[in-house]
């Protein structure tokens, strides 16, 4: 599954190291846009292999995590 950024922003924080095992709804990541905080959940369980660093600006609908 391919998770994309919900809106254009900055990768503020990744939760877990890659390939690290993801359980359904648990945070995978923080984004900052328009002075919001935005938190990334998994939608559902799986290895987790990031698409982007923190600090990284994405735009939306950017993939940012794939799960498998």
């Amino acid at each position: 599954m391919i998770v994309r950024a919900p809106l254009p922003g900055k990768i503020v924080r990744l939760y877990l190291k890659p390939h690290e095992y993801a359980s359904k709804g648990q945070l995978l990541l923080t984004m900052e846009s328009m002075k919001m905080t935005l938190p990334v959940g998994s939608p559902e369980a799986g290895e987790i292999v990031y698409e982007v660093g923190e600090g990284d600006i994405v735009m939306r609908g950017e993939i940012i995590t794939r799960i498998f």
